[in-house]
């Protein structure tokens, strides 16, 4: 009982001390209950899954505006809240007399925050100093030093949170005198690491320069035409002709999405017609909505179809995504900002189809959101390369809209 009282103290300040960066506590801690919840389902834990599930889409909304620049902020009650509740999650997931998990794959589960903590504080006592003493050291704070942007700190350390659940499922079935090992040995390499840090022993930004090429001059080394245009060009072309075929392949729409897309092409026809300002809006609604639509309808008709269809659709949906990537990594000019909370998000839709023992239609339903946000993200690329020409991608969306509402009424 004393020891489950000091983690859940521990758990709830190694959060709180996470949250130095706009949306790092927030996203670590959506990273942990993810892995949690897994967990909980491949052991049938309902009572875990239950209790978890709600704090993840509380996450997912509070995250949407505390990714920097941040409009709202946890502060402290809502950091401790987040790492108390995942104190108690861990505790009762790894309960021997519930469930088949070790114990100690909480400390893995936990991740970066607690190894954080650890080696911060051994960093103070090295330095003769109190380990209560708030000071710069943490990861964030080191990440920032050694000249990482914002975004590209919260994104290295939402890489690490997430490679520390991926061990803890790879140990999930082994035995305490497995994984506190490793994790002992991950402690003090943290420890070390940090005491060399705050003693300067650690190359610095000076002394990287010359060995580490800066971002600007990679870009300009391998970019050319082939990578700043290209990609953007072949999603101008590709998706738009992609979606206007795709209104053919359905073989039926069900009444309730027929009339949907009836109304939302009113709409959307309507908005055209308003100032250039408020055009964008209508036309990213009727592209949103009607892809969900169109893609929906057309999985259901993809079941019996033949197995080069699927493949070809499935590779083409692969290219988009390539050419996705291409044009936010090198397109400076015209991409839109992307955030910590875009990669997240894309690294669970890739990911969570692909993970073992999930149900197939829940890992179709994976794979159908993947197919989304690939679209959504060259809907966004698009519109904000492309600005002027927002009416055309307009009448993309009117003929989805159109060919899905015509199908009820013939």
């Amino acid at each position: 009982m004393l020891l489950s009282i000091v983690f859940l103290i521990g758990v709830s300040n190694a959060v709180n001390l996470t949250d130095g960066l706009d949306g790092l506590a927030g996203g670590l801690s959506f990273l942990t209950l993810s892995g949690i919840a897994y967990l909980a389902y491949l052991s049938s834990d309902s009572t875990v899954l239950m209790l978890t599930v709600p704090f993840l889409g509380a996450l997912l909304g509070f995250l949407r505006y505390n990714t920097y620049p941040a409009r709202i902020f946890m502060g402290d009650g809502g950091s401790q809240l987040l790492g108390f509740m995942m104190g108690v999650l861990a505790i009762l997931l790894t309960d021997s007399s519930r469930g088949p998990f070790s114990p100690s794959l909480a400390l893995f589960l936990l991740g970066l925050p607690f190894l954080d903590t650890l080696g911060v504080t051994g960093q103070r006592l090295a330095e003769g100093r109190s380990p209560f003493v708030g000071d710069r050291a943490h990861v964030h704070h080191k990440l920032l030093r050694v000249g990482l942007t914002h975004y590209e700190a919260v994104s290295v350390i939402y890489l690490i949170q997430a490679s520390m659940l991926g061990v803890a499922y790879v140990l999930r079935w082994e035995t305490d005198t497995l994984i506190l090992p490793l994790y002992l040995a991950l402690a003090v390499t943290v420890l070390v690491l940090f005491i060399a840090a705050g003693r300067g022993l650690l190359p610095g930004p000076a002394s990287r320069e010359g060995v580490f090429l800066s971002n600007r001059t990679v870009t300009r080394f391998v970019s050319g035409p082939w990578l700043t245009d290209m990609p953007i060009r072949f999603l101008a072309v590709a998706v738009p002709l992609f979606l206007i075929a795709l209104v053919f392949l359905p073989s039926t729409v069900p009444n309730d999405v027929g009339y949907l897309s009836i109304a939302l092409f009113g709409i959307v026809l309507l908005g055209l017609s308003f100032s250039s300002n408020v055009a964008p809006y209508f036309v990213r609604g009727g592209l949103y909505v009607g892809t969900t639509f169109l893609l929906y309808v057309c999985e259901g008709s993809r079941a019996s179809s033949v197995s080069a269809v699927t493949m070809a659709h499935n590779a083409f949906f692969v290219v988009v995504a390539v050419m996705v990537l291409l044009s936010l990594r090198f397109n400076e000019e015209n991409r839109f900002q992307t955030t910590p909370l875009d990669y997240l998000m894309v690294f669970l839709a890739v990911t969570f189809p692909l993970l073992p023992e999930v149900s197939a239609d829940i890992s179709h339903l994976g794979v159908f959101m993947a197919k989304l946000m690939v679209l959504f993200f060259s809907f966004e690329l698009l519109l904000h390369a492309f600005s002027s020409r927002v009416r055309q991608l307009g009448l993309v969306s009117l003929w989805i809209l159109f060919g899905l509402g015509i199908r009820i009424l013939l």
